[in-house]
């Protein structure tokens, strides 16, 4: 390994980040004026587009007029737009033109094609390279070691009829153009493109990443994706202590993934591989938008307000800047981007724990639109969380869910538990005394719609089983996050174990 030239790239890397940390660390202070310059900068570079003339661009000089002209708007909205993109039209949400089309991962919905412009592209950078020179400057010793940056198989590849090309090269094409230029230095790059199935994919990056033994960060999204890595290569070598990565990889300084809402378990799991690393929580990034990033002497990640332009609905429906919120509280996002999508409903849900000067911590808590609702029973995954975390939460299990299941033409919801002592925790009937708590759910049990709640208690391998399903339904392997709910019945048939 040359040293030098590794320090020299990550020195690189840090040095291009450092002037958009200091434009970020300036403007925490001055959140409504950064946020008004911003929305201003992104309506006046789209004067000249389809979009901008049908809702009057050029009359818009302040936040009031831009609520006036632009209504709050979804994917579906912007559906029609996209698929004249794909046919070579232009000019149609943005003045400039879109560059590729970038598949969403798809959690809760159907995969969609986000529009990349060369302002979306600088947006996510004002959000990225703040996050980077401050991981530098806290974990200095990440420059004396190499980087993993999670690249996803792509075992069930799409086929567009396009005419923009769709798709990154690789999960870290949105670093930037010196992210590629030191990427061949100071990274570890399994080449996995070519991967057949999630054994080979797994056989070539264990392979590459246990040779590295200055491994200094990684990267990746969901923590599950990268404990099932470990997990499987553990099992290939036949060992038995978890902490054995911990050996061989003593200049880990980081591990950065999803900490938040149903991802706390698996990252609180890593720690027992990885008991020395700092595990970093993200901060909440859509395909569509770069929202918050974590940032050193702050619990929880702040609202990027250099990257784009937010509004936040309140539980009650009122539109608030980000300047009007109040701590404590939660709101779901809205945003305004240099991609083409305005005033748009990104559908994740955030408390506000607090402040940078004048900017708010955002703490991630779940997908608004999560909702599983077969009979009315209307049960929304932000509070199913609440409730499998009081009841379960704590406890020695490795994994638990809820789904609905059915047995003949009766509905009921399933909890799916993999650990000990099962049969000594009353699971159903706690869970079924506080989803009665939901109006909808208990005018449905009351009816006869849906049964008591059930419990399955699996064996072994839970989190490889969801993993797999989630393969077959299309999502991407990097992409996958735990969820407390699920709306997909027929769990059983994948988990290995049985009903209690």
């Amino acid at each position: 390994m040359n040293r030098k030239k590794i320090q020299a790239g990550h020195k690189l890397w840090q040095s291009s980040s450092e002037p958009f940390y200091r434009s970020f660390v300036k403007s925490l202070s001055d959140c409504k004026e950064v946020q008004e310059k911003m929305l201003l900068r992104i309506v006046q570079s789209n004067y000249d587009s389809e979009y901008g003339n049908l809702c009057n661009f050029r009359e818009i000089d302040s936040v009031e007029s831009f609520r006036k002209n632009v209504p709050l708007s979804s994917y579906s909205d912007y559906k029609p737009y996209i698929q004249r993109i794909m046919m070579g039209e232009k000019k149609l949400l943005t003045s400039e033109p879109v560059l590729l089309l970038e598949p969403s991962g798809g959690s809760t919905s159907a995969s969609k094609l986000i529009p990349y412009t060369q302002a979306l592209r600088q947006e996510f950078q004002s959000g990225i390279h703040p996050w980077l020179y401050d991981l530098y400057e806290y974990y200095p010793d990440i420059s004396n070691g190499r980087m993993y940056w999670s690249i996803s198989p792509s075992l069930m590849k799409q086929s567009f009829a396009s005419q923009v090309p769709v798709g990154f090269d690789d999960d870290a094409s949105y670093l930037g153009e010196t992210a590629r230029t030191v990427f061949p230095d100071i990274s570890v790059t399994p080449d996995v493109h070519n991967a057949l199935d999630m054994e080979q994919f797994r056989e070539i990056t264990m392979q590459s990443l246990t040779l590295e033994h200055d491994l200094s960060l990684i990267s990746v999204w969901s923590p599950s994706f990268l404990r099932i890595l470990f997990d499987w290569y553990l099992d290939k070598q036949k060992i038995r202590d978890k902490s054995f990565f911990a050996g061989i990889w003593s200049n880990l300084q980081v591990v950065s993934c999803w900490t938040c809402a149903d991802s706390r378990l698996e990252a609180d799991l890593l720690k027992e591989y990885l008991p020395h690393t700092e595990i970093q929580g993200k901060g909440l990034i859509a395909t569509e938008a770069f929202v918050s990033l974590p940032f050193a002497g702050y619990e929880d990640p702040v609202l990027s307000i250099c990257s784009h332009f937010f509004e936040f609905e309140s539980e009650d429906g009122e539109i608030l800047l980000a300047n009007e919120l109040d701590k404590g509280k939660t709101y779901s996002v809205i945003v305004t981007t240099g991609g083409g999508f305005y005033r748009y409903r990104v559908g994740d849900m955030v408390l506000v724990t607090g402040y940078a000067e004048s900017t708010p911590l955002l703490r991630f808590i779940g997908k608004k639109s999560m909702v599983s609702d077969r009979r009315g029973e209307k049960l929304n995954a932000h509070h199913v969380a609440e409730v499998l975390e009081k009841v379960i939460g704590g406890r020695q299990c490795s994994f638990y869910m809820m789904a609905p299941d059915y047995d003949g033409d009766d509905l009921a919801y399933t909890v799916y538990v993999e650990g000990n002592n099962i049969f000594e925790m009353c699971i159903a009937d706690q869970v079924e005394s506080l989803l009665q708590h939901n109006p909808h759910y208990q005018y449905c049990s009351a009816l006869g719609q849906v049964q008591r709640v059930r419990v399955f208690q699996i064996t072994h391998d839970a989190v490889a089983a969801y993993e797999q399903r989630c393969i077959e339904k299309g999502q991407t392997p990097g992409d996958i996050k735990l969820m407390a709910l699920s709306k997909y019945d027929g769990w059983s048939e994948y988990f290995k174990g049985d009903y209690v």
